[in-house]
């Protein structure tokens, strides 16, 4: 089954006194981004100051990183947080 990419991270706060929710849309495009650019710092930047014997493993997990955001946005849409509690509801969620 096909499933469109997600774009957006979508944080909803609604007090329960107000009529409209506050909602904060943060472009997914921003978090792949700063990903990237965190591997090639460390690659340019951060392997001389990892110990020799981390450096292997610092590498796999940042490449694991980017894996796991990759296929969390291929997922399709999902609530990650959906939670209400002392007259303020807070949902989060990735379209």
């Amino acid at each position: 089954m096909f499933r469109l990419p997600n774009f957006f991270l979508v944080f909803l706060v609604k007090p329960a006194a107000w009529r409209l929710p506050l909602i904060f849309p943060v472009p997914l495009f921003l978090v792949d981004e700063l990903l990237e650019i965190g591997e090639t710092a460390y690659y340019f930047f951060g392997r001389k100051h990892v110990p020799r014997k981390w450096r292997e493993t610092a590498s796999r997990g940042i490449e694991g990183m980017r894996r796991v955001w990759r296929s969390t946005r291929r997922a399709g849409t999902f609530t990650l947080v959906d939670v209400e509690a002392r007259g303020v509801r807070i949902w989060v969620r990735l379209f």
